[in-house]
């Protein structure tokens, strides 16, 4: 497929060559590296070695040199500012999480919230902790994390990501169910707010 006004590869074939380079990549490292780069995709907020650490059941040295494999390799590079490391490119972010399984996938996404729920800092990120309790399958955690990202939401006057942590919550939630009905009544407030 070509852009004809171009004559350039429209935009999947270079999503898929920008995959098979990082597939390619990921090759090259071994194991412990590949998983470290791995994990590091699925993470929210910043690449932050201490949660890696965490997830992993590993020390920071052994992550810090993970990382460092990929940034020698080019999926990694240190940020400017802090010298932490980020991924090169969202593209490259993107194509190593395609290429997890999606059971493994969950598997990681439980190791991050169960790493992350640890924390001293875990109440004030209820958002991260429901996208990856969500990412693992476990509705009954993901409900209550994504109520708590709701209300915070609310705080801030982010009224349109109030609303969707309202409706995963409630997704999550057996039919009929006392929580159901509160994230409802929620929900109806929040709307009723917006006309």
């Amino acid at each position: 497929m070509f852009n004809q006004r171009l004559g350039l590869p429209a935009r999947p074939v270079v999503a898929g060559a920008i995959e098979a380079i990082v597939a390619e990549r990921l090759m090259r490292l071994d194991s412990r590296s590949r998983l470290v780069v791995e994990v590091a995709a699925l993470l929210v907020r910043d690449l932050d070695p201490a949660m890696l650490a965490a997830a992993l059941g590993w020390s920071r040295r052994t992550v810090a040199a993970a990382l460092e494999r990929g940034r020698a390799d080019n999926l990694l590079v240190a940020t400017a500012a802090t010298g932490r490391p980020r991924f090169a490119h969202a593209l490259i972010q993107g194509a190593i999480r395609a290429q997890i399984g999606s059971e493994r996938r969950r598997t990681l996404h439980a190791r991050l919230a169960s790493a992350l729920e640890r924390r001293p800092d875990a109440a004030a990120r209820p958002d991260e902790l429901a996208h990856y309790w969500w990412e693992a399958g476990v509705a009954a955690r993901s409900r209550i994390y994504d109520e708590r990202a709701g209300d915070a939401a609310l705080t801030v006057n982010a009224s349109d990501a109030a609303a969707s942590h309202y409706r995963r919550a409630q997704a999550a939630s057996e039919s009929g169910s006392p929580g159901e009905r509160r994230l409802a009544h929620k929900l109806t407030n929040l709307l009723s707010l917006e006309r």
